[in-house]
């Protein structure tokens, strides 16, 4: 009859709708697996009722438009977001009992106990649920583990409050092709660490890295003929001073150490400055496959010649398309490393990668 007929036309269209439906779910799901992923990664919660209530006030709205109410919405998103949960909850439960990702590994400066070491735990625990730690001695070193594939990130420090860059840090970036992912800050406050109590005068020698010495130079004048020694870190002159059986030497470290090693706090913050804090960049190589990443800003050193004309281009390229400069400085070279200087930049990073890209390409071309 033709009214069956007619019935049936608009069930055949229906059924298409829900064909459509079904697939725009499982297209939501495939998504919603990518979305676990960089959850888990970054020791995120599984469910986010913010979230939630944002996505069905959001369509809330759309539905007015389509005369759908609220109720009839709600009905419908409140067990897709439920699944959503579930399905997120599964893969994170499979990934925690078989471990089915690799564990990001972080290397650093000097045993446990440097402030490398604690930059390095207080980034990672903040952005990862699982990873491994591997020190190494030196800078050349941990360069040389992000080359050979040993580690997925480095956590090397690149500017303190009072001494500014680290040379050493900045040529070894200038001279590497490796990937600057994200930063941390991490506060520094030096203590003059003994062995045994001493008075003061009689302390002849101090050991540490170079880097506590320039950022304590003030309190190290007020000794006569003191003798320095430099260390690959500050936990290396921790341990120094625990082999030498005298009450002359003393060593530069932090709080952590004098804990650890059970040891004497002979003169208490004799930093420089009061609010003295270290930049750290967290580093990758980019042969990686990368990691869900989380970067709010962008960082470039440019190699230059001609310093005034190149960074009146760069500013130029940058203020025409509305870019927004957090921090620009020219480095002259300590090092004399095939170059004579460079410029620092720092970029706000935007949803417009492409855009992004083709500035730095732009950037690159200007020397």
């Amino acid at each position: 009859m033709y009214y069956q007929k007619k019935l049936l036309t608009f069930r055949n269209k229906i059924n298409d709708i829900d064909k459509t439906i079904l697939r725009l779910l499982s297209d939501r799901k495939k998504i919603i697996v990518k979305i676990v992923h960089n959850k888990i990664f970054y020791n995120l919660s599984i469910k986010d009722k913010k979230r939630e209530q944002e996505i069905l006030e959001k369509l809330f709205k759309i539905g007015k438009k389509y005369f759908l109410s609220n109720y009839y919405i709600k009905k419908i998103f409140k067990n897709i977001i439920h699944e959503s949960v579930k399905i997120q909850q599964k893969i994170k439960n499979k990934y925690i009992t078989k471990n089915i990702f690799t564990t990001p590994c972080f290397t650093f400066l000097g045993p446990k106990g440097s402030y490398s070491y604690l930059a390095t735990i207080k980034y990672a625990k903040k952005k990862f649920q699982y990873f491994n730690i591997k020190t190494q001695v030196n800078f050349q070193q941990i360069f040389q583990s992000i080359k050979n594939k040993i580690s997925h990130f480095t956590i090397v420090p690149i500017e303190n409050t009072y001494s500014g860059f680290i040379n050493e840090i900045y040529s070894l970036l200038l001279l590497r092709k490796i990937n600057i992912i994200d930063e941390v800050v991490t506060p520094i406050q030096h203590h003059l660490i003994t062995k045994n109590i001493t008075h003061l005068k009689n302390i002849k020698t101090i050991y540490s890295h170079p880097q506590p010495f320039e950022q304590c130079n003030k309190f190290l004048k007020t000794f006569k003929n003191l003798k320095i020694q430099y260390t690959n870190s500050t936990t290396d002159a921790i341990r120094k001073i625990l082999t030498i059986q005298n009450n002359y030497s003393a060593a530069i470290g932090n709080k952590e150490k004098i804990k650890t090693y059970q040891l004497k706090n002979h003169k208490n913050k004799i930093t420089n400055q009061k609010y003295n804090n270290t930049k750290f960049f967290i580093l990758q190589n980019k042969k990686f496959k990368k990691f869900p990443n989380v970067t709010t800003k962008i960082i470039c050193i440019i190699n230059i010649k001609q310093y005034l004309e190149l960074t009146n281009k760069i500013l130029f390229l940058l203020t025409q398309n509305k870019i927004n400069i957090l921090k620009i400085e020219l480095k002259s070279n300590h090092y004399k490393i095939f170059w004579e200087n460079t410029i620092y930049l720092e970029i706000q990073k935007y949803p417009l990668s492409k855009k992004i890209k083709t500035i730095l390409k732009k950037i690159k071309n200007i020397n």
